[in-house]
């Protein structure tokens, strides 16, 4: 994949091929300038994290076409981010939307990737939003990019 910005595009070749060898396909619409005024850490941090979850999620949702959508577009001064994914239809959507794991496993260590995005986030003053509806988790975010001495 090739969008023209050297974090993103390393990011995104990366996780599709994840997509890829768990039977889910990542369709990406991305348009983003060369440079953005967020840390590389972070952006490399907010993306895999979006996508490790999104990608987890449909690989087990069991729908026949698992996939994840990924749509990101600077407007104004933000920087917008879409994501839907295929969730399983057996996990009901107010424990889906709680954020709380489904893993069985270690369950303690779960759920560090949805306070790692809010922690970024909220360092950029944005957003992030989550619903659930006809089978597909949509991730909204919103982030800042005007930088502090811009301000």
């Amino acid at each position: 994949y090739d969008c023209g910005n050297y974090i993103v595009d390393v990011i995104m070749n990366h996780e599709i091929n994840a997509a890829r060898e768990q039977g889910v396909v990542v369709k990406p619409d991305i348009l983003v300038p060369h440079q953005l005024p967020i840390a590389d850490e972070d952006l490399c941090s907010l993306l895999s994290n979006l996508m490790d979850n999104a990608i987890e999620a449909a690989a087990v949702s069991g729908k026949p076409d698992p996939h994840v959508n990924i749509t990101i577009r600077p407007k104004q001064e933000y920087l917008f981010i879409h994501q839907e994914n295929s969730v399983s239809d057996d996990i009901p959507a107010s424990r889906r939307l709680s954020l709380e794991t489904t893993k069985k496993d270690n369950r303690e260590l779960h759920g560090i990737g949805t306070r790692i995005i809010r922690k970024i986030v909220d360092a950029y003053g944005g957003s992030v939003k989550y619903a659930m509806a006809d089978g597909l988790m949509t991730t909204n975010v919103m982030v800042e990019l005007r930088r502090e001495e811009d301000k």
